[in-house]
């Protein structure tokens, strides 16, 4: 081979090495470039699923919606529409992917205040109290001076026996609020009110709520809830959250029938005809109203009226009909709507069913199945807070106290139920007269709310009642008169303390200034 011919050659050569090396570079250019583009399919794959998702939810198929919302989370994890849904289809259920998704939605940079405060509040339902520090911590003093938020917090300081703190936080954060969160402002400053030592600080919240109830808005509607729950709420003020409800043309079946509630609150001698009233309204209604009627009748002791309406297998409508059932002992059906549950399109929770059979067993005297289901549901609730609560509960109406006292007891170790729990075990104690027992159940609420009266109060009275601490509980109850000179009780419990140490001239002092 020439000269001429080997140089040829070596061009060609390095000719198609540039080529290759130029078709390598834009290949792996195109590459990079697929990468956004394959990720905005998946982005738009995602939202086209969502889109079917919503649609099947308006058409009540819950388990058609999930499974699209699922495959749209797993197209794209951050989609915000989708994590929405699946948190709000676990919200309830107890499980461990309700407080997933809703935190995964609250630190979405596109979340919202509400978004955030739902994760909040299902942390501290999980009784994960951490989660709800770590994240109030994470949004830092800007994020925690919203009133939602600011509510959310000052409701953890009354969860820790702190209610002082929770009424200066709620104070402190009204008086910054911008005038664009006014109301919201004034809705967590009456919230703190309500609770109050003064009287009148307490009438000035209620007033406050009135004023907010009547908006139809979200406001308006916690103002409601919190006016709903005041124990010291008057008659007048009956009869106006009575008039607010009926006056909003927004109130649901569900609002009209408080309503009524609160009307047999005022007139007892009005059930019957109130509740044949409500039948007529709502029972030829949707299954929306249908349920709505079930809670109100259920409420006032109606089984015959609940059992009534059509049947349902599911949900809450379901629990309300195997109430009813329980109500009339009627255990065999209470069988056999389990047993048509379980082939229904969304069965009834396995956890719940247990429970509802061990109870049936229980009172067919099957007691080697009723032990067993107690014990399988039982174990169902482990680790669960809010199962534990149903459990509990329901094991104290069925008769089951001992393994009410048990589960009582796993609730004290959860701080979201560990009050409820201490309530569920000094509830026991106080029906069988067991006063050492509930003595110290009370000791261990005290050491749980160190800065709440009310056990201090009750814990040196049980003492005194056992002639036990004589001196820690005459100071204790000195201290208290102090701090709330117009609670007759705390002032019994130091007129009982100066009776032990033989001071009678000072008991009958104990209630000088009471009017």
């Amino acid at each position: 081979m020439g000269m001429q011919e080997k140089e040829a050659l070596q061009a060609r050569l390095k000719g198609r090495i540039a080529l290759a090396g130029v078709a390598l570079l834009v290949l792996t250019l195109l590459g990079g470039a697929s990468l956004p583009a394959y990720r905005g399919l998946k982005a738009w794959r995602a939202e086209r699923l969502m889109n079917q998702a919503d649609e099947r939810l308006k058409k009540g198929s819950l388990i058609e919606a999930y499974q699209a919302a699922k495959s749209a989370h797993g197209l794209n994890p951050n989609n915000l529409r989708s994590l929405r849904m699946l948190a709000d289809m676990y919200e309830g259920s107890g499980s461990a992917e309700t407080l997933l998704y809703r935190r995964s939605v609250a630190e979405n940079d596109k979340s919202t205040i509400d978004d955030q405060v739902a994760y909040l509040r299902a942390a501290i339902q999980a009784g994960r109290l951490d989660l709800a520090d770590e994240f109030l911590n994470k949004i830092g003093i800007a994020g925690r001076a919203n009133p939602k938020i600011a509510m959310i917090a000052a409701s953890l300081l009354r969860l820790r026996g702190e209610p002082d703190k929770a009424a200066a936080l709620e104070k402190e954060t009204a008086k910054n609020a911008p005038e664009a969160q006014r109301v919201e402002a004034d809705l967590l400053q009456a919230q703190g009110q309500i609770e109050a030592k003064d009287p009148s600080e307490r009438a000035t919240g209620r007033a406050t709520l009135f004023k907010i109830a009547s908006k139809n808005d979200a406001n308006g509607a916690n103002a409601r809830r919190l006016l709903l729950a005041s124990a010291e709420r008057t008659e007048a003020e009956t009869q106006q959250l009575i008039q607010i409800i009926e006056l909003d043309p927004r109130a649901s079946t569900a609002d009209r029938l408080t309503a009524k509630s609160l009307q047999l609150s005022l007139h007892p001698d009005w059930r019957n005809a109130t509740l044949e009233q409500a039948k007529k309204l709502f029972s030829a209604g949707t299954e929306e109203d249908q349920l709505a009627l079930a809670e109100f009748l259920s409420r006032h002791n109606d089984p015959e009226g609940v059992l009534a309406l059509p049947p349902v297998r599911q949900g809450r409508g379901l629990l309300l009909r195997l109430d009813a059932l329980a109500k009339l002992k009627k255990w065999a059906a209470i069988r056999d709507e389990l047993n048509q549950a379980s082939d229904a399109k969304e069965p009834l929770d396995p956890f719940v069913a247990d429970v509802f059979q061990a109870r049936v067993a229980q009172e067919l005297r099957e007691i080697p199945m009723a032990e067993a289901q107690w014990k399988k549901a039982k174990s169902k609730a482990a680790a669960n807070p809010r199962k534990l609560d149903f459990l509990a509960n329901f094991a104290e109406r069925s008769g089951n106290i001992p393994l009410a006292r048990e589960t009582y007891r796993d609730m004290t170790r959860y701080p979201a139920t560990a009050v409820p729990g201490y309530f569920g075990l000094i509830r026991i104690a106080e029906k069988n007269a067991a006063t050492s027992e509930l003595r110290d159940i009370m000791g261990e609420l005290v050491r749980q709310l160190p800065k709440d009266p009310a056990p201090k109060n009750d814990f040196a009275y049980l003492n005194l009642l056992m002639s036990d601490r004589l001196d820690d509980s005459l100071k204790v109850a000195t201290e208290l008169v102090a701090l709330f000179p117009d609670r007759a009780a705390y002032r019994t419990t130091l007129a009982i303390a100066y009776l032990r140490k033989k001071q009678p001239k000072e008991a009958l002092e104990a209630y000088n200034g009471m009017e």
